[in-house]
């Protein structure tokens, strides 16, 4: 029974240990990056940087699989983590609201990833974009890659809500009403098999993904209209938080561009990949002329991989037997002695893969890569009898032991420099080092030294402190092998879920306890139930802080919106106001550079104002403005704006509207404006001078001009429309 309840506690602490820091080893750049001292006494200030992402399911882009956050971003981010020496926590929400509410209330550093928009940089600071993204069409095959989808009348699109495109979408579609929005991909993707929806609209990288990784057949990738439409994402920061974007930013630009394309190759895919397909023509051709290939391992490494009498078991042997099963060509095995010992044989050419190692900087210009198939914290090995040690950087000047040759050991060098490292050959030679006192504990992955101690071949010894560095483990080729790892990649997504999960759980949560000290058991569990009444007494003295915190929050943030409202609207007429035509000036032309649409503005006055003062009062002349805002408002277009542009003036802009459309929009303004009394001022008219951005794409030209020909319109009369037409170059 004691057996049972212990080892029970020690797998739960393995998925706890396991979810809560599943996260990426990545080497730290050379060149060590200057913080000012404001900055640098903002890290210090720091434990953890806390990101939130609004999905939990967008491969590959960041996704959690096993409840470990995984994919391009989560590679790219733990990278910047080690350039700015700050572990990152990550967490995930399954609604914008609650990730704002999260980001809003300080529970979270920052968001990711967050398109970014003019809008959004009203209200968030952003970093150096960290993602660029293709938005495409998904059809069946049977439909021709030339036609225009979103011109098909009654055609039925289908988006993933809650996203930056849904309303680019709406905008081009012929028929907006017949879109609609899905949680997942993967659920669009099924309404679209089923017959509900007749497109998908989404990333370009996430629809290859979906369509390589479940072998979806019969459909093909449109462009989403003639002209490319990207998107940029990065990190969305709080406005009162400058610091850390400045942070940021330094640790991404450090990155070298060839680490992160090298990334890009491992997680995005193209039209030649063969991810989750049957192997090309191609790559059949270069198997059949590998025929056989050399592979080292760690033949000390329990119970990940291990010799056994000559033989290659553990982990990554179950591995290699399931891709080698599906692969024409054989693995040979090359022994060596310890790990340091693989990795010369790999550079001697005695081998030309590793089944488990991690990708670093250093070894990503020398290898390629696999996905990741494991991830797993490292942790300190200590004597029972010594503290725990909670943060490393803290301890002081202490000799620690580390397997020669890991990937975690120029990381560490650099993260901790107070630490005396002495390396080692193996575990056990680490093991006795600590015995003989030459040292006050060793580096290594957790799920080794939790295998190694629950053995009971090591009592009075314990998992005793964490680093803030996780190993992400997959297969490593030769340079001259780099198809094999993409081929390799494909083989990973043939082999089903639930046989992947099989293999590491095997190895990764096997009870290989073998004696029991009993009063080490009790000691275990009754800790064990501390912690959980602990827990207990906290989730309920939180959900009632976070209980009045939302109160609070909803107080707040119903403030935050009345004065972000407020600061866009004009407070006589309440439409809005100078500051947001000028925001969506800023937007519409914009859209203009990258969509080359037309864009038009009416520049509007109302005649006579100053006498309608003098005649009749400033109240009267109040109501006669909003009056004219009122009925403006009515009768245009959903997709126009209109704003007041100052004292008796008001501007239009109105997108995809050439000149010519744009005056006839104007000339319906201004026969309603004059068709019917004012309240207490009788019949009264408007002049609208109409102009259209020209090629040099500036607001301020374009508003010049609008201005003349207002001043035309008034100069023969007022009450009319006039134009403001270039002449052709």
């Amino acid at each position: 029974m004691i057996r049972r309840l212990l080892t029970t506690i020690l797998l739960l602490g393995s998925v706890f240990l396991l979810t809560a820091m599943g996260s990426v080893l990545a080497d730290p750049l050379i060149d060590e990056i200057e913080f000012t001292e404001e900055e640098q006494a903002w890290l210090d200030s720091k434990t953890a940087l806390h990101l939130h992402t609004i999905r939990g399911d967008y491969s590959p882009v960041i996704y959690v699989e096993g409840g470990q956050f995984k994919g391009f971003i989560v590679e790219l981010i733990n990278i910047v983590s080690n350039n700015i020496g700050l572990p990152i926590h990550y967490s995930f929400s399954k609604s914008t609201e609650q990730a704002i509410f999260l980001f809003d209330s300080g529970q979270t550093d920052a968001l990711l990833p967050v398109v970014t928009t003019n809008l959004r940089e009203h209200y968030a600071l952003f970093t150096v974009p960290i993602l660029e993204e293709e938005l495409v069409i998904m059809v069946p095959e049977g439909m021709p890659a030339g036609i225009d989808v979103l011109s098909i009348p009654n055609v039925r699109l289908g988006v993933v809500g809650d996203t930056t495109y849904q309303a680019e979408v709406a905008r081009f579609a012929a028929n907006s009403a017949n879109l609609s929005s899905y949680n997942r991909h993967e659920d669009l993707i099924t309404a679209l098999q089923l017959g509900a929806i007749d497109a998908v609209i989404a990333a370009q990288s996430v629809l290859q993904y979906q369509i390589k990784t479940r072998n979806i057949k019969g459909y093909h990738l449109v462009p989403f209209t003639n002209e490319k439409h990207r998107y940029h994402s990065a990190i969305a920061i709080h406005k009162r938080n400058p610091l850390l974007q400045s942070i940021l930013n330094k640790g991404i630009r450090q990155i070298p561009k060839e680490v992160i394309d090298a990334l890009e190759d491992k997680w995005f895919l193209n039209s030649s990949d063969a991810l989750a397909a049957p192997i090309s023509d191609i790559d059949l051709q270069f198997l059949a002329q590998l025929k056989e290939v050399d592979y080292c391992i760690d033949p000390q490494w329990k119970p990940l991989e291990w010799l056994e009498n000559g033989k290659h078991v553990g982990l990554s042997a179950d591995l290699l037997s399931e891709i080698q099963s599906r692969l024409p060509i054989q693995f040979k095995l090359h022994k060596t002695e310890h790990w340091q010992d693989s990795l010369e044989a790999l550079k001697r050419g005695q081998c030309q893969m590793l089944i488990m190692a991690s990708a670093t900087l250093t070894r990503l210009k020398e290898m390629s890569f696999s996905r990741s198939y494991l991830n797993t914290p490292i942790v300190i090995v200590t004597k029972e009898k010594e503290p725990y040690i909670a943060d490393a950087a803290t301890i002081g000047s202490k000799r620690f032991g580390y397997i020669q040759g890991y990937a975690y050991e120029e990381l560490v060098k650099i993260r901790y420099p107070n630490l005396e490292l002495k390396p080692y050959e193996s575990f056990n030679d680490a093991h006795k080092a600590l015995q003989r006192n030459e040292i006050d504990g060793y580096i290594e992955n957790y799920i080794v030294s939790s295998y190694h101690l629950s053995s009971g071949d090591y009592p009075g010894y314990r998992i005793g402190g964490r680093l803030s560095l996780d190993m992400s483990l997959g297969i490593a080729v030769t340079k001259e092998l780099t198809p094999l790892s993409k081929i390799i990649n494909n083989i990973f997504n043939q082999i089903p879920a639930q046989e992947r999960e099989a293999i590491v759980s095997k190895w990764t949560t096997v009870e290989v306890i073998k004696t029991i000290n009993k009063s080490a058991a009790i000691k275990v569990i009754s800790i064990a139930l501390v912690i959980i009444a602990i827990i207990i007494f906290s989730n309920y003295k939180l959900r009632r802080f976070n209980q009045k915190l939302h109160k609070a929050h909803l107080a707040l943030q119903q403030a935050n919106e009345e004065l972000a409202q407020m600061a866009v609207t004009d407070p006589l007429t309440r439409i809005g106001n100078r500051a947001y035509l000028d925001d969506i000036i800023a937007k519409e032309i914009e859209r203009n550079l990258r969509y080359s649409h037309s864009l038009s503005v009416l520049l509007i006055d109302v005649d006579h104002f100053k006498k309608i003062n003098d005649k009749f009062g400033h109240q009267v002349g109040d109501e006669v403005l909003k009056e004219v805002s009122q009925r403006l408002a009515s009768n245009i277009r959903q997709s126009d704006s209109l704003g007041r542009w100052g004292g008796e003036e008001f501007l239009i802009i109105c997108p995809e509207t050439d000149l010519d459309n744009a005056a006839i929009l104007a000339e319906k303004l201004r026969e309603i404006i004059n068709e019917k009394e004012m309240p207490e001022a009788g019949i009264q008219s408007i002049s609208i001078g109409v102009a259209e951005l020209a090629h040099d794409r500036k607001p301020e030209p374009m508003i010049a001009r609008a201005d003349q020909a207002l001043y035309q319109a008034k100069n023969k009369g007022r009450n009319r429309t006039a134009i403001f037409r270039q002449q052709a170059d």
